[in-house]
């Protein structure tokens, strides 16, 4: 299997991109101290990462509020990229 994560953070809200033979994905989570609740997930699969991403960052703009969603569409330097643990082994 092929496997690669990246997530980022806004707010209580964590974008997952993932690549599953291929092919990748997303999923918006919200988080806090004791709980962890999927709020949406894309129903297309992307044959480029950043096109993943740019779907993951309109999805969480339905999710928030005006404001915020306004402020992140137009500055996305609070969204940090980093690679996420691989929960299914490998690399």
């Amino acid at each position: 299997m092929d496997w690669f994560t990246e997530t980022a953070r806004y707010g209580m809200y964590e974008l997952q991109i993932f690549q599953f033979l291929g092919r990748f994905r997303y999923e918006l989570w919200w988080s806090s101290e004791t709980s962890r609740t999927l709020v949406g997930k894309g129903s297309e699969q992307y044959a480029d990462f950043y096109d993943a991403r740019y779907a993951a960052v309109l999805h969480l703009t339905t999710i928030l509020p005006k404001a915020q969603a306004d402020r992140l569409m137009c500055s996305q330097a609070e969204l940090l990229w980093k690679a996420w643990p691989n929960p299914h082994g490998g690399h």
